[in-house]
């Protein structure tokens, strides 16, 4: 849908960070060390998901591209900048706070001549067959529809670093905006989403929101106890949200045994950001969707109504 396409709503970019560098660390070869530095206290941004996530792909391509033929380090990191009105600024911005997002690579860096013509539709270095060039002509336009402002820092040798500003968001309470958001919407139907969370106090907030968002909610802090009553009955569940982390049988255990039961069933995966999970165990465990604590509502909300509706599409097909 072109207008989902394009619209803008308040987001913290790590999540997509995260998901999108899952997809790089996939692709690159093993002589390109992947390194990433984000901030975790970074504010809130008007952006659309899918143009960020073409924005950042974009940008490790080229690191990418940039380092085939050595190897070296691709490096992304995401902090807060504050553009102050009485410092001198390289950056063509109002006074602020920005949300900044990194890209850099150790490769050949860009020839001066034509650092200048590098964001022109069409102009590129590659090769014939390697591409059309429009990458960073695409990054480009994103980036000024968003209000931001991209920059190159590069000195051949040395490797180039190309930089992503985007305004902090004013809101002052973004997860209010989303829960008063959610409600007026009313998305959902009374899909019934099974909870598996050994923390009571996270368990009772997202059983919460999710029954305040019309879900019709089974919350269990035990894993075992939540397999047995989903044995009995395994086509009463739409949706399964399971913390990885769990005493009795971990998440992606659980997920197996679930999908055992009812291959098609979505089922998110609850992780903190210092678990390592590699794609091939989500795969195993047939699951699609992951989250990572803390879980702000926006995102639950988001994850669930997505999970639900892929779902949907997919017994459509």
């Amino acid at each position: 849908h072109p207008e989902k396409e394009t619209k803008k709503d308040h987001l913290k970019l790590q999540p997509l960070i995260k998901e999108t560098l899952k997809v790089v660390k996939d692709t690159i070869p093993s002589s390109i060390r992947m390194v990433h530095r984000i901030d975790k206290n970074t504010g809130w941004v008007m952006a659309n998901p899918s143009q960020i996530h073409q924005v950042l792909l974009n940008l490790c391509v080229n690191a990418v591209h940039a380092m085939e033929k050595e190897g070296g380090e691709l490096t992304v990191s995401l902090e807060t900048q504050t553009i102050d009105p009485d410092s001198p600024s390289e950056v063509e911005l109002p006074p602020g706070n920005y949300v900044k997002l990194t890209v850099s690579d150790t490769g050949q860096g860009i020839d001066p001549l034509i650092k200048d013509k590098i964001f022109s539709p069409y102009f590129t270095t590659k090769e014939k067959g390697k591409g059309t060039g429009l990458g960073l002509a695409v990054v480009h336009g994103i980036v000024k529809d968003h209000d931001g402002h991209i920059m190159v820092n590069s000195k051949p040798g040395q490797g180039t670093a190309f930089e992503v500003y985007f305004r902090e968001s004013m809101t002052k309470d973004p997860e209010n905006y989303y829960r008063d958001k959610m409600e007026a919407e009313q998305a959902v139907n009374g899909e019934r989403v099974m909870i598996v969370e050994d923390d009571i106090k996270i368990l009772n907030v997202m059983e919460n929101l999710l029954i305040r968002n019309n879900y019709n909610v089974r919350p269990f802090l035990s894993s075992i106890e939540a397999l047995e009553t989903f044995t009995k009955a395994p086509d009463r569940i739409d949706l399964v949200l399971v913390d990885f982390d769990m005493p009795d049988k971990n998440g992606l255990s659980f997920a197996w045994e679930i999908k055992r039961l009812r291959p098609n069933l979505p089922v998110v995966l609850i992780t903190g950001s210092d678990v390592s999970i590699t794609s091939a165990d989500l795969e195993q465990a047939g699951i699609k969707n992951i989250l990572f604590k803390p879980v702000s509502s926006r995102e639950l909300y988001q994850t669930s109504t997505n999970a639900l509706a892929e779902q949907v599409v997919r017994s459509a097909g």
